[in-house]
């Protein structure tokens, strides 16, 4: 029972800190899916357009990954809670 309490207790923890950090691991991947490919199919520098364009991929991106993320661990969180 003990190992199970310590468990548990280690989960929520983990599962907490994954919340804080979210939406900056959201961020920083879609940030790296998006612009990177790019970066480094282009030897030139993109134009306008296309910077718009990946700025709203990203935004579009980060909260859909976000939520999506977020009540996965929520989720994730409450049942370690119950158990």
């Amino acid at each position: 029972m003990k190992k199970l309490v310590h468990f548990t207790f280690e989960t929520v923890i983990s599962l907490g800190y994954l919340l804080k950090f979210l939406p900056v691991f959201v961020r920083v991947l879609v940030r790296v899916l998006v612009r990177a490919p790019d970066r480094v199919l282009q030897d030139t520098a993109p134009d306008a357009d296309q910077d718009r364009m990946a700025e709203a991929l990203e935004s579009a991106l980060e909260s859909a990954l976000e939520s999506a993320l977020e009540s996965a661990l929520e989720s994730a969180l409450e049942s370690a809670l119950e158990s």
